[in-house]
């Protein structure tokens, strides 16, 4: 990936690492871009894909995966060696799945490989053809079988590379930041409030589900004399969002504005696609805003399909509500208990609490370390 502001879940993984462990990194980009953003000063180069609009999209998509990919490992052992490197830390997506592999070979030195979202997958929802994709997913074996370890982003993507390709991996689960106003000593019941706020962050991964969550809250402000309901999105709406009279969006804010909208929130909404071909995304990645909504101890609301990671992580560890149906009626009446019922929400609050201490970022920190420790 190209080193950028941590505005994408993958850059801020990749930044709160760098804030870390700045002296041993040094950063090659197979996607390069105009201007650099590095207020680490860490030893940069670059290179990128071809663009030729003249080329047919398979062709101009198989030249960059794998002959491209080549010379761009070289290009990245070259790099490496004239900064005396000593691993290959290789985030597996698109062309540096071949490039990781060519420069580990090159330099002759350990491949530590890490996967945000399934690289096949990514390939399958841009349409690349299937020949393309069947050989991909031979590159990306081989990649994953020399490497010296694998860094997954949950336990559930660890299940499934295990099931398909039979490698170990290791979760690194960025944890929560956890703020130090917040009590670790439990929950104390609410304040009681006329309004229930449910929280959304960043990316809205499925449209379909966040309109279904809006047409939920409307019909419950439509309903309820005691109380009313309110949805705060941190980032920007899409455009298909017509009605915002119970809707505040904050648009892009830096880590440290977090909080302030965090502790606004009573709930965070969390959502993969229904549809069967997000199948495998929804369930081996891992939203990053769960770390956000742990940091301050709130409760969570999965709606998603059975099987996905979001599902599975709320059921396991008992933190909130989930809905397997992207009914507005299920999820309206989903929302209604859990605001309603002190008891279930006040145990999802304790659950939380639990859960931020056992993620934590310390904890995440000491899990990278033994990760990227040779012996």
């Amino acid at each position: 990936m190209s080193l950028s502001e941590p505005k994408s879940a993958s850059m801020f993984f990749m930044s709160v690492i760098l804030n870390k462990y700045t002296e041993i990194f040094a950063w090659f980009s197979l996607r390069g871009t105009i201007s650099t953003y590095n207020p680490w000063g860490i030893p940069y180069d670059q290179s990128s894909s071809i663009y030729a609009p003249q080329l047919s999209s398979s062709l101009r998509r198989f030249i960059n995966l794998y002959p491209l990919a080549v010379i761009n490992g070289v290009k990245a052992a070259w790099f490496g060696w004239k900064n005396k490197i000593t691993a290959i830390y290789g985030d597996l997506s698109y062309e540096s799945i071949l490039s990781s592999r060519v420069a580990s070979i090159i330099l002759n030195v350990p491949l530590l490989s890490s996967i945000h979202d399934d690289p096949i997958n990514r390939l399958e929802l841009k349409n690349y053809p299937k020949w393309i994709i069947k050989s991909y997913d031979k590159s990306l074996n081989k990649t994953l079988k020399m490497s010296k370890k694998i860094a997954v982003i949950s336990d559930y993507m660890g299940e499934y590379y295990k099931m398909k390709y039979n490698v170990s991996t290791k979760t690194i689960f960025i944890g929560a930041n956890v703020n130090s106003g917040v009590s670790q000593q439990g929950y104390k019941e609410k304040e009681k409030s006329k309004v229930f706020t449910i929280g959304s962050i960043g990316s809205i991964h499925c449209k379909y589900n966040w309109e279904k969550l809006a047409q939920s809250v409307k019909q419950l402000n439509n309903r309820s004399n005691h109380c009313k309901y309110k949805i705060l999105h941190i980032g920007k709406l899409p455009k298909s969002i017509k009605d915002k009279s119970f809707i505040t969006d904050t648009g892009y804010i830096g880590e440290e504005q977090l909080p302030f909208y965090l502790q606004k929130m009573d709930i965070g909404f969390l959502n993969w696609s229904f549809s069967s071909k997000y199948n495998v995304t929804a369930r081996t990645s891992f939203p990053l805003k769960i770390h956000s909504y742990l940091s301050e101890n709130i409760p969570l609301m999965a709606l998603g399909p059975e099987g996905s990671s979001i599902v599975r992580f709320v059921n396991d560890n008992n933190c909130g509500i989930s809905c397997t149906n992207n009914t507005v009626g299920d999820l309206r009446e989903k929302i209604k208990l859990i605001s309603t019922n002190k008891k279930i929400f006040n145990k999802y609050k304790n659950e939380s609490v639990k859960l931020s201490n056992k993620y934590s970022r310390q904890s995440f920190f000491k899990e990278f370390e033994s990760f990227i420790k040779m012996n």
